[in-house]
């Protein structure tokens, strides 16, 4: 039987990637938010206990930019409830059913805070500590923090921009796929860490953090 892998947010540019790097050796389930709705506590154990993952990547991502002094309460659980309780959620109940692998895709922007994002960088730093308890309670689990990334998410945000100081969903995908190939010996020792990604002079960094 294939390990199963169920990516959330399967309808954004980064899950789509990392899906077609990994579907050729594994089942890999890319679910939309109508398929997985992540702020649903039901809809998430219902889809959990169907599928029954082996390896959990939390991608699905929201962001609203506004200052503190200006935020949106609702806006604010949005993002709280998508970036981070959602993948809380979606955790607990791929690892109630077997699941033991878990990656968080985090951003450059929980690990320094950044104007008028604080609801984000809450959230995303959020997901780094949630590496770090999976791995104290005995699963694996890393957060990737990326950079600057050509998505949908960010031409929203930035819609003038130089595509080629941006990383492309691609590069992700490859340094998932490249982690999920790996053995047990490189897992323990990557287990709860947070990896920073990003591009700087035309160039893949890699950035361990903690």
């Amino acid at each position: 039987m294939k390990t199963k892998i169920v990516i959330t947010g399967g309808n954004g540019d980064i899950a789509q990637a990392i899906a077609a790097l990994l579907k050729k050796k594994y089942d890999v389930y890319t679910p939309d938010k109508i398929e997985l709705d992540v702020t649903s506590l039901y809809n998430v154990k219902c889809y959990m206990k169907k599928i029954k993952p082996h390896i959990l990547i939390n991608v699905a991502g929201y962001i609203y930019p506004q200052a503190i002094k200006e935020i949106n309460i609702e806006e604010l659980y949005k993002h709280m409830n998508i970036n981070l309780i959602g993948a809380i959620i979606c955790s607990k109940y791929a690892i109630i059913n077997g699941c033991n692998m878990i990656i968080n895709i985090g951003s450059t922007a929980g690990c320094k805070g950044k104007a008028n994002w604080s609801a984000y960088c809450i959230s995303k730093a959020g997901l780094i500590m949630l590496s770090q308890c999976l791995k104290e309670e005995g699963l694996f689990s890393i957060t990737l923090s990326i950079g600057r990334t050509n998505t949908k998410m960010r031409k929203k945000l930035f819609a003038v921009e130089d595509d080629s100081l941006l990383m492309q969903p691609k590069d992700i995908a490859k340094r998932i796929k490249t982690w999920i190939d790996s053995d047990f010996d490189f897992w323990n020792y990557i287990n709860g860490k947070n990896i920073k990604m990003y591009k700087k002079d035309g160039k893949i960094c890699i950035e361990e953090v903690c």
